[in-house]
């Protein structure tokens, strides 16, 4: 059984909604982008307005438009500066409840360190990177992300322009755009990440908005889901096997809102393995080391009683 491929519930949630992101960019792109075409095609704004009309949806109605191609770069600009700072906000997320699901265990365990982690918060902006931060709290260094963390660097300086200086390039993200190591990095990226495409960078002037596109959005959204991924599996070695099942029984049925979705005619030891199988990807899963580690937890009553209770309240 290996579980060091698997994810936690803030691994899934994360992946989860990098894919969001990416079927809701690209659908908003595409209804730029045809309203481009028809702008392009020749079509008049008042003939699009009376379709939109027609669609009685449009909250405010039409736009006065006196140049409708410089509100369209507008709504594409927003919509990839928007979209780098969602992605930003659900890692900054991502790692609040990662630590949280690490402490709890340690909690549980009694193994915790007194680091003071449970007091510390990632929504901060500090000058030294919560990244960093949290791989050295984890006793890791960042260098296990060397391969990503130059274009990771790019878009957290491009992240904290958008949200605090209203989309406008910074010298800090013009440092980290001509930093010596962002080229190979680039170079290298499909090779050493399995990606598929590399990351569209845009130049940087300061003082300038960034021209960003749902392409930088996405860009962003992938960078640091491969960021997160290194974490999980950092914090998943450090859980190991028992700290593991722990946050699985937790998560499914001891939680105030447990996850388990209560079928009668299933046990409490099927819905644990499903969990642990398929919501949690853990690869050539053993049920028997499982259990046996949930029995030596002490969790066995406890979940199996919970999941009676969750059976009869159905």
């Amino acid at each position: 059984m290996d579980i060091t491929t698997g994810n936690t519930e803030a691994i899934l949630r994360f992946h989860r909604f990098h894919e969001r992101l990416n079927r809701s960019l690209k659908m908003q792109a595409i209804g730029l982008g045809f309203l481009a075409d028809e702008l392009e095609a020749g079509v008049s704004v008042a003939a699009i307005k009376q379709r939109v009309d027609a669609r009685a949806d449009l909250w405010g109605g039409m736009p006065d438009w006196n140049n409708v191609g410089d509100d369209l770069a507008l709504a594409v600009r927003d919509l990839g500066q928007a979209g780098v700072s969602r992605a930003f906000s659900a890692f900054d997320l991502f790692l609040e409840q990662i630590d949280a699901e690490l402490t709890s265990w340690r909690d549980f365990s009694g193994t915790g360190q007194g680091d003071g982690s449970e007091a510390e918060s990632f929504d901060d902006d500090r000058v030294e990177d919560k990244v960093d931060r949290f791989y050295a709290r984890l006793g890791a260094s960042r260098t296990r992300i060397s391969d990503v963390w130059a274009v990771y660097r790019y878009f957290r300086f491009a992240r904290d322009c958008i949200v605090h200086r209203e989309g406008i390039a910074s010298p800090g993200l013009r440092a980290a755009a001509e930093a010596p190591e962002l080229a190979p990095t680039l170079e290298r990226w499909i090779m050493r990440t399995g990606e598929r495409t590399v990351p569209a960078l845009v130049p940087v002037r300061v003082g300038e908005p960034l021209a960003f596109s749902h392409r930088q959005a996405l860009a962003a959204s992938s960078t640091l889901r491969l960021v997160a991924l290194d974490i999980g599996q950092l914090v998943i070695s450090l859980l190991g096997l028992e700290g593991f099942v722990y946050l699985t029984a937790r998560r499914t049925f001891l939680d105030e809102k447990p996850l388990a979705a209560v079928d009668p005619k299933a046990t409490m030891v099927k819905t644990f393995n499903a969990v642990m199988a398929g919501r949690y990807r853990v690869r050539d899963y053993d049920h028997v080391s499982a259990l046996r580690a949930l029995r030596a937890l002490d969790l066995t009553k406890r979940c199996s009683a919970r999941f009676a209770e969750l059976t009869a309240a159905r």
